[in-house]
């Protein structure tokens, strides 16, 4: 089905909205957290403390959208619905000169993002497979559509849950990576959870940076209560089961210089 945009300009999709990426778990709040205390306008949930868009209507077209690009295969697939909600969600932001969204599911979406917004930027954190192989995510969870599908294509719906969620965070971390390796360096930032949370200054003042905001005083005083205890909290873990995601995980670990 086609949706016809009788308000969006054409100026609209040349716009250049910030889109956070990552998979979810990976400390995409903390980015969330800085970007908006740089003065980039998220529409942030903050009560739940998450850092999502407190937009329900456009995190679901989201979601919908990733499903149809799940389930079909096609990377384009749900482009539409996204158009139609990113409209409606761009204005809530009153004419905000820097603006985008923070919502882990868009991880699935980087093509559709594109395809709509050539000009975007996109900051992308990444954070050790392991870490994320036990903590669930709607991503990876067999009981909820997306989960579902994302782990039928994988081939992993009948294992256990650290294969899951292990399974289902290489798959969006390579498929966002290969999508990225095609950006110009002034559209894609990468950096890692582990490299936020051990040098915060540093990390934050290359954001402030790729964004070209200047450094604030609130989001200095927020960076210097990061808490590095969480680096490597996959250790805490069953031996068992983490050198089976250990072993599942091999191939991209050392890819990504994590071994």
């Amino acid at each position: 089905m086609k949706f016809i945009f009788k308000k969006a300009p054409s100026e609209f999709f040349e716009e250049s909205p910030i889109v956070l990426m990552g998979r979810g778990h990976s400390g995409t709040r903390l980015l969330s957290t800085i970007c908006d205390l740089l003065g980039v306008s998220l529409f942030a949930n903050n009560k739940s403390g998450s850092g999502d868009t407190s937009d329900t209507k456009f995190t679901k077209a989201i979601i919908s959208s990733a499903c149809d690009v799940m389930g079909s295969g096609n990377k384009l697939e749900g482009i539409d619905v996204f158009k139609k909600a990113v409209w409606k969600y761009f204005l809530l932001h009153d004419g905000a000169e820097k603006w985008g969204w923070k919502f882990p599911e868009t991880f699935l979406i980087p093509e559709i993002v594109h395809a709509t917004f050539p000009n975007a930027k996109y900051i992308h954190i990444l954070r050790d497979g392991r870490d994320l192989a036990f903590k669930s995510h709607l991503t990876d969870n067999p009981l909820k559509k997306l989960g579902k599908l994302i782990l039928k294509k994988l081939d992993t719906f009948d294992k256990p849950a650290h294969i899951q969620a292990a399974s289902s965070w290489a798959y969006q971390v390579n498929n966002f990576l290969s999508f990225s390796d095609s950006l110009p360096s002034n559209q894609i930032m990468h950096f890692k959870f582990e490299a936020l949370c051990t040098d915060p200054i540093k990390i934050s003042t290359q954001i402030a940076d790729f964004l070209e905001l200047p450094m604030t005083d609130d989001c200095l005083n927020f960076i210097k209560k990061i808490d590095a205890s969480k680096i490597g909290q996959y250790k805490e873990n069953d031996p068992t089961k983490l050198a089976e995601v250990s072993q599942y995980l091999q191939s991209d670990l050392k890819k990504l210089n994590y071994l």
